[in-house]
């Protein structure tokens, strides 16, 4: 792993257990990004995000993931689709929308950091044989940017690049850095 002050990056390293196996985790602080890096759509069947007390630096921040196929030179550009139903004790919402750069994990309402709570959830991607497309699913819970509100989220997303499978994933927020942290990344083998 290695760490500057602009971004916390894990390289994955390589497990050989049957089932599913921690490939990297890292504590954010006061960090730009958080990147996981060397992915392999050969070695692993589906990858995992854990995400605890994710805060931002900035109240009404949001949560983005970014994908690159070619080790990170460049990111974003390949989310064809996204839809979501978000839930509040006001109500739900649903929403959706095509030929993004990004997938906003938390949609429906910015991040509070005036409490250590944060956003807490998990990101999956999968079909990651097929270089066409990898499909994402995550669910978070948070609190909304006034600090009041409880909201949680079901959400999925599929990349379609004909080209080339993920090998980068880059978290960040919208404005801001990531105050604190934790993110730890899983890799199934089939």
């Amino acid at each position: 792993m290695t760490t500057n002050n602009s971004a916390d990056q894990v390289n994955v390293i390589s497990g050989t257990t049957p089932g599913c196996n921690l490939l990297g985790s890292v504590t954010a602080s006061n960090s730009a990004t958080v990147i996981f890096s060397g992915l392999s759509n050969t070695v692993y069947s589906r990858y995992e995000i854990v995400i605890t007390a994710a805060l931002p630096v900035t109240n009404g921040a949001n949560l983005y993931l970014t994908t690159s196929n070619n080790s990170g030179s460049t990111y974003g550009g390949n989310i064809y689709a996204t839809n979501y139903l978000q839930w509040n004790p006001g109500g739900s919402g649903t929403g959706g929308t095509n030929n993004l750069a990004q997938i906003q994990i938390n949609q429906g309402s910015s991040i509070d950091n005036t409490n250590s709570v944060g956003l807490n959830g998990m990101i999956q991607w999968r079909d990651l044989v097929s270089s066409s497309q990898q499909f994402f699913n995550w669910d978070a819970v948070w609190l909304q940017s006034s600090g009041t509100t409880i909201y949680a989220i079901n959400g999925w997303a599929y990349a379609s690049d004909n080209s080339a499978a993920i090998t980068n994933v880059k978290l960040a927020m919208s404005t801001g850095n990531i105050s604190f942290g934790t993110f730890k990344l899983y890799g199934y083998l089939a």
